[in-house]
């Protein structure tokens, strides 16, 4: 039997067999999220059998740490910083995540295999030493209403962003440390197989076509209820847009432990004929960060032989 003192263990048991994760899913199929506090159950996964004897424990959490994708969002990063305050503060963490604020470190090993720490204690239960072992992120970055929940835009009538409105998003968007401190965290990490990003910033809007919208349920009102559905869609993708021009995303380009690299939109989930078509320029930007990234890899790798 393993000692009791292997807190890395009873995380796991706590998360896997009691369902305890409250913002973080584990998945043997990358890019896999939840949009709630849960954790995959995986029929042909069991947490206990970690704790059957020293080998087992061995050779299945070698392949737990290096197999699963650990999935971050948006509020476990929010809540290791300062909070922005302001009239148009952007985020919202989440309180019972981390047992520890991974970016003051990852604690000390005593003599009898205990990691302590030094720093106050959080809410939560992951500890980061534990989330340290973990070989495959994905970063499910969708800053859905409730982070945006302060913030609104104008649609004109060409489906583009009052130009006061998006100068306004993009220094929101800079202010923010969420990717800074994202960045802080993977490097945490001694080496990343592969991590993956999935980007989505939802807003709330207004536009001509909502004030045009009567009180009465009628055939016009539908028509223009599925307007405003529509444009509300295209204030998403516009909001998104703009956290990508705000260049709010330069902090990933320090990553040097990233074997492999993949940022995409986290649109994915419409219906086929409201499919978002990418501008060249984000396809570009993204080209550009695997390749930057992956080659920082490259060079750190080729630097130690």
């Amino acid at each position: 039997m393993l000692p009791s003192s292997d807190d890395g263990v009873q995380w796991l048991e706590d998360m896997i067999l009691h369902g305890q994760a409250p913002e973080h899913f584990l998945s043997r199929k990358p890019s896999q999220s939840s949009s709630h506090p849960s954790i995959d159950k995986d029929p042909e996964f069991h947490g206990a059998i970690l704790r059957t004897n020293r080998q087992i424990y061995s050779e299945a959490s070698s392949l737990l740490y290096t197999e699963c994708t650990l999935v971050v969002e948006p509020g476990d990063i929010f809540c290791l910083g300062e909070r922005v305050t302001g009239p148009r503060r952007f985020g919202v963490p989440s309180e019972r995540v981390w047992r520890h604020n991974p970016l003051h470190g990852l604690g000390t090993t005593g003599e009898n295999g205990v990691v302590t720490y030094d720093t106050p204690p959080m809410r939560g239960k992951l500890d980061p030493h534990v989330f340290a072992r973990f070989q495959k992120i994905s970063f499910d970055a969708s800053f859905g209403y409730d982070h945006t929940q302060f913030m609104e835009i104008w649609m004109r009538d060409d489906n583009t962003v009052n130009p006061s409105d998006a100068v306004s998003l993009k220094d929101a968007f800079r202010e923010s440390p969420v990717i800074q401190n994202f960045v802080k965290l993977m490097s945490c990490l001694p080496k990343i197989v592969s991590l993956e990003i999935e980007l989505e910033v939802e807003i709330m809007c207004n536009c001509n076509a909502m004030a045009q919208m009567p009180d009465d349920s009628d055939d016009e009102s539908e028509e223009l209820e599925e307007q405003v559905d529509k444009i509300m869609d295209v204030a998403n993708e516009r909001a998104t847009e703009l956290f990508l021009d705000s260049n709010t995303c330069e902090p990933l380009l320090q990553l040097t432990n990233v074997s492999q690299f993949d940022f995409k939109f986290g649109f994915d989930h419409r219906e086929e004929n409201e499919r978002y078509t990418p501008l060249p320029r984000h396809l570009k930007l993204f080209s550009d960060m695997k390749k930057v990234i992956e080659g920082n890899f490259t060079e750190k790798m080729a630097s130690l032989v």
